[in-house]
């Protein structure tokens, strides 16, 4: 029920806003610092629909200042989801240079561990569409415009397995360990050492 500030329209001279403004005025607005909430369809993403997802990602995004390390990688994830690319692209430049460029202003305090996590999770959870709640591992690969291919591997009931995208398609491998099943673009696929490539939706 607080009036709305846009909080892209606070000078950068006042960044961290935190540093700058009194906590008596930060709370008058309905601007947060990062939108914890969102970590529910992010971990619980079975039980949200794309409706639910998109609305609370636009209605927090809307009022959120990002001075949290944790916050652009969420967004990005939410956003690759949700085929925002191009703001899910921004914000994991945002996340991967956040201490190289300051920011936040505060990178004199150490660097944001979290944000170098979190740039990882934003690939994989992200522009992968990593999902582990569901009875099978859920992959729905998608690519920004900036990237030609990216590749990344993980572990998964006891095998590694290898994923690469490319503009036009994935390919699914089991580098070790036994063949696996998984679900790609909403289909079980089984991924052996021969490996699975699918056409990008």
């Amino acid at each position: 029920d607080l009036p709305h500030l846009e909080v892209k329209s606070i000078p950068m001279s006042q960044i961290p806003i935190y540093k700058h403004w009194a906590y008596i005025k930060i709370f008058r607005y309905n601007m947060i610092k990062q939108p914890d909430f969102l970590n529910l369809p992010y971990f619980f993403s079975q039980d949200f629909t794309m409706e639910e997802k998109k609305a609370n990602y636009e209605f927090y995004e809307a009022r959120t200042s990002h001075e949290s390390s944790l916050s652009p990688s969420l967004h990005g994830i939410l956003a690759a989801e949700l085929g925002k690319l191009e703001e899910a692209y921004n914000f994991l430049a945002y996340a991967a240079r956040l201490d190289l460029d300051n920011y936040n202003r505060n990178t004199e305090q150490g660097i944001h561990s979290t944000s170098a996590a979190g740039v990882w999770a934003g690939m994989v959870f992200g522009f992968g569409g990593l999902r582990t709640d569901a009875d099978l591992l859920i992959l729905n690969p998608t690519i920004p415009e900036e990237w030609q291919a990216y590749r990344f591997r993980i572990s998964y009931v006891g095998s590694l397995l290898e994923v690469s995208v490319t503009r036009e398609e994935a390919v699914f491998q089991v580098i070790e360990g036994e063949p696996v099943l998984l679900k790609v673009y909403g289909e079980p696929v089984e991924v052996t050492a021969a490996g699975v490539t699918i056409k990008r939706k």
